[in-house]
């Protein structure tokens, strides 16, 4: 099966895809899944992100057509170029993790949902819940970060970017927050989900899917959340991979023997 590679049209914006090189995404099935660490919890993502001198940032126009963000565009046809690798690679995983339930973070987008749905046909007898977390509100969130600074534990460093945040928060109290439109750095202090739905996760092993790997935010607030509920273990599956470091799934799966 071919590989493809992620290319700009910068002026029109529109994702195009070839398969003659990879640059920014790399589809292949020799070298996926991708496996990553966010605090402890073991990500792994169907595709890998890669850096390029021609495109900076941790923004992936592959992600950005997919959710039709920023003009960029994809078709159908390009779309169903990947499907095959895509169900090879959640198969290779699938086939080698055995989880208890599959939770889809909430996005205003498909694409968490549908690739929690794409793991689970692999594992038919594992529930997948779309409803377990739901988006904090701003006026949440914001009242969540004044805490942590009456608390001390916003460094001085932080404080004035922090202060500014809940400002922005708080002129649109009652939207979703959208942890996308927040700094990097400063992700790690805001609390972005809730628990929304009434289920039992005592003693599961839960795998938790998001679209993408970024600061890892996301992911430590939904696994924090999950084993103060009482899981077992949180473990993560992502369509697209961080820029950081991790391991090729070949490697990982030979040091597990």
């Amino acid at each position: 099966m071919r590989a493809w590679k992620v290319g700009i049209e910068v002026e029109a914006k529109v994702v195009s895809y070839t398969d003659k090189h990879q640059f920014l995404v790399d589809t292949s099935k020799e070298k996926n899944p991708f496996v990553q660490s966010v605090a402890g919890a073991e990500v792994i993502s169907v595709f890998r992100r890669r850096t390029s001198t021609s495109h900076k940032g941790d923004g992936n126009p592959l992600i950005y057509a997919l959710k039709r963000m920023f003009k960029f565009q994809i078709s159908a046809e390009q779309i169903v170029g990947f499907m095959p690798n895509l169900r090879f690679i959640l198969g290779r995983l699938m086939a080698h993790r055995t989880y208890d339930l599959i939770v889809a973070l909430p996005s205003s987008h498909p694409i968490a949902s549908g690739l929690a749905r794409r793991a689970g046909r692999f594992q038919p007898a594992t529930p997948i819940s779309y409803g377990f977390f739901a988006k904090c509100s701003n006026s949440e969130v914001a009242e969540a970060l004044r805490n942590l600074i009456s608390n001390g534990q916003i460094p001085k460093t932080n404080r004035r970017d922090i202060t500014s945040l809940i400002h922005t928060l708080s002129s649109s109290p009652d939207a979703p927050f959208k942890l996308k439109e927040v700094e990097n750095q400063l992700r790690c202090f805001t609390f972005p989900f809730k628990i929304n739905e009434n289920l039992n996760v005592q003693g599961l092993s839960v795998l938790v899917v998001d679209d993408l790997l970024s600061s890892g935010t996301s992911i430590q607030t939904a696994s924090r959340l999950l084993i103060a509920s009482g899981a077992n273990k949180v473990s993560a599956l992502c369509l697209l991979s961080s820029l950081d470091k991790g391991r090729l799934w070949d490697d990982v799966i030979r040091d597990q023997k």
